[in-house]
């Protein structure tokens, strides 16, 4: 079985390949069905331009009986967040089992029950078991200030 380290690292890349990939194909399908100045074609090319340009690291790894926190930092053109991805083992393998960002408004420092996003635990799960948006502000949007931050 691979170690954490070289399961995280073949995540990245091939996230990476597929987003290049997908820029890749998106470009003759924008040329055949938008014209140059469609801001719909051009902001899907763009965002996936400003994936690409974004650099993940892993920061730590730590594990319990059941499961495995893997700790990154992605820095891209609006700042750097931190990632929380909870691994788990079947078959002999690593797959994510869940991902967290980091709270935009306490910055990863838990204990802020007054939080409006996680409400103290410094995360907040965007993909996986249990991803709960219940708690997020009715007006929350990632990818707007002032919660923006890669």
């Amino acid at each position: 079985m691979q170690t954490v380290e070289q399961f995280m690292l073949e995540y990245l890349n091939e996230m990476d390949a597929m987003l290049r990939k997908n820029l890749d194909d998106f470009i003759p399908f924008r040329e055949k069905f938008y014209t140059d100045d469609c801001i719909l074609g051009s902001r899907r090319a763009d965002k996936l331009k400003e994936l690409i340009a974004e650099v993940e690291k892993v920061l730590r790894i730590s594990s319990s009986e059941k499961t495995t926190e893997v700790i990154t930092v992605k820095t891209g053109k609006g700042g750097s967040t931190k990632v929380r991805y909870n691994l788990v083992t079947a078959n002999k393998n690593w797959l994510i089992q869940s991902m967290d960002l980091e709270c935009p408004l306490c910055v990863g420092v838990e204990g802020n029950t007054s939080c409006s996003i996680c409400r103290g635990d410094g995360w907040y799960r965007i993909l996986g078991k249990r991803a709960d948006h219940s708690k997020l502000p009715d007006d929350f949007n990632p990818l707007e200030p002032p919660y923006r931050r890669f």
